[in-house]
């Protein structure tokens, strides 16, 4: 788990220019489970993680910016979890991307 989480935690890292996918971290969910000595029983585990995005933003293909809010939500059962820095670093790459001819 230290390999993963040192890709960006306690870095510098250069505000990314482009929409990069590459940039997003899961985390193996067993990992922390180990240190704490629980099973890897699924069904023991109920409920959702929930991320928060209050602002993400992009351009349309001809420059138009675009903001929203975002809810990411998965089930707490998924054998990953989302390393923060990297989901914040992942919503950034798209704030100079382009997607779409327009708002609709």
């Amino acid at each position: 788990m230290k390999s993963i989480e040192s890709k960006f935690l306690g870095k510098k890292i250069p505000f990314p220019q482009s929409y990069d996918p590459s940039l997003i971290l899961a985390i193996p969910r067993y990992e922390n489970r180990k240190i704490y000595n629980i099973a890897e029983q699924p069904e023991i585990f109920t409920g959702y993680d929930v991320w928060h995005s209050y602002e993400l933003g992009f351009m349309t293909n001809n420059g138009l910016p675009i903001t929203g809010m975002l809810k990411i939500t998965y089930s707490s059962n998924n054998l990953y979890i989302v390393e923060s820095k990297s989901l914040k670093l992942y919503l950034n790459s798209f704030n100079m991307s382009r997607f779409g001819d327009t708002r609709e």
